[in-house]
């Protein structure tokens, strides 16, 4: 069978679950979820090497940003949940996804992906494999920080950016080896805290390039399209057992946000959306259990309808 770009992607989709199983597992199953999980990050790079030599595809540009945006949310949610990283962490890094795309909506085409953005993924990717590495050996901190910042600065050289470009992220690099003069317990919420800062960071081009087309309309496209994702990632605590839940919803809503960029046009504000997202902040503030579970039910058979819907149109339409 020929390996293609696609096919690459799609292999980084469906074995996602392998790493996150083993990460709930001893000191050797985080070490094979860590391995698992690096060579899953490694298709990132191939598949995009294999989609330059032989030409993007229209689905290739869709199931790139999907794969990327799952693989580092499904991760990082894992993280909190195994009580690596606290939510304040987490949450931010996962509403970035749902506030770039939204903006893609609003402008779609004429949002250019900046060179921090292109190695945001690859840092978060770094970030999670290194708070996974400083709570299973504490005491080589050193060598955890010096070899992850090895590995990027490596990475780095190979990238298609610019000299000056890879000089910034060099010197960016140089700054995990400090952060083992820091005691230990810290080490990994620093870590959290700096691939927090570098994802904001890669979204400000994006917040800069949509001041422009900002309008009362846009606003509440906006609006409709990112409440209800960050309402559910605030669920998250409360719902027990039942956050597998919470995961699936964020997973659908990543999927069916992309599809929406496929659009040609602007679709009208989803109020139903809208809505939906004002109906779970009622439930942020008054917390019941069951009524949280029933409205995320609710929410993710919604969304994955939609995603059904979106992805047979576009089945139909790319058909000869």
């Amino acid at each position: 069978m020929k390996i293609t770009a696609n096919r690459l992607t799609l292999l980084r989709i469906l074995l996602l679950p392998v790493p996150c199983l083993l990460l709930y597992g001893g000191l050797e199953a985080k070490i094979t979820a860590l391995g698992v999980g690096s060579l899953l990050g490694l298709t990132d790079y191939f598949d995009g090497r294999l989609a330059r030599r032989h030409g993007v595809t229209r689905l290739g540009t869709l199931l790139d940003p999907i794969a990327d945006k799952i693989f580092v949310s499904v991760f990082y949610l894992i993280l909190f949940r195994i009580g690596y990283l606290p939510l304040w962490v987490v949450a931010p890094i996962l509403w970035r996804e749902f506030l770039v795309t939204a903006l893609r909506q609003v402008v779609p085409g004429k949002l250019p992906v900046s060179w921090l953005a292109k190695t945001k993924t690859a840092f978060q990717m770094v970030g999670a494999a290194v708070i996974v590495l400083l709570y299973l050996f504490q005491e080589h901190t050193l060598l955890i920080l010096a070899g992850a910042a090895f590995l990027f600065a490596l990475g780095t050289s190979f990238s298609s950016l610019s000299r000056a470009q890879k000089l910034k992220l060099w010197l960016g690099a140089l700054l995990f080896p400090f952060f083992s003069f820091l005691p230990s317990r810290y080490l990994p919420l620093c870590v959290g805290s700096l691939v927090l800062l570098i994802t904001w960071l890669s979204a400000l081009d994006y917040l800069r390039g949509v001041k422009p087309h900002l309008s009362w309309r846009n606003l509440n496209l906006i609006i409709s399209e990112i409440l209800l994702p960050f309402v559910v990632v605030l669920f998250i605590p409360q719902t027990g057992h039942f956050w597998l839940l919470a995961l699936a919803f964020l997973v659908s809503e990543l999927v069916r946000k992309t599809l929406c960029l496929l659009e040609k046009e602007h679709v009208a504000p989803p109020s139903f959306w809208l809505f939906l997202g004002l109906g779970g902040m009622v439930l942020l503030f008054v917390p019941q259990k069951e009524a949280q579970l029933v409205f995320l039910s609710f929410a993710t058979l919604a969304s994955l309808s939609q995603v059904f819907q979106k992805a047979r149109f576009y089945y139909r339409s790319t058909k000869p």
